[in-house]
């Protein structure tokens, strides 16, 4: 039986409201989770902020129109954990890139700096 990873994030407003996401992806590598988890840490902001349409995944912002952005919003995501996955689940829709890809683009986005921007001047984009 295959071996997925799934990452699980959230979107946190300044408030502490929150809202949760998870991307999944095959590992035909077979990369273990603490390495992954290691090489991920080591390239977020604080150890777990990072910009999501940056990284490549759904963004999960807790606002939907101008009117509903606030003092509390900003532009970062958080890194909350990877886990494996059986394959053999029914609610799994894959990435298009393995584990491996990801964790590879991740490092390329920490090297090249993560992106800021302000959520108002973003709205016609999410």
């Amino acid at each position: 039986m295959q071996k997925l990873v799934r990452f699980n994030y959230l979107y946190r407003d300044g408030g502490n409201y929150k809202r949760w996401g998870s991307v999944d992806f095959e590992n035909p590598d077979g990369l273990k989770l603490d390495e992954i988890q290691k090489r991920l840490e080591k390239c977020f902001d604080m150890g777990s902020l990072f910009n999501a349409k940056q990284a490549g995944i759904p963004e999960i912002f807790l606002f939907e129109d101008e009117d509903s952005v606030n003092t509390d919003d900003h532009c970062f995501h958080e890194y909350r954990s990877v886990e494996v996955l059986d394959a053999s689940r029914v609610d799994i829709e894959l990435q298009s890139r393995t584990i491996g890809a990801f964790v590879e683009n991740i490092e390329k986005c920490s090297q090249d700096g993560w992106k800021t921007f302000d959520p108002l001047d973003s709205l016609s984009e999410i």
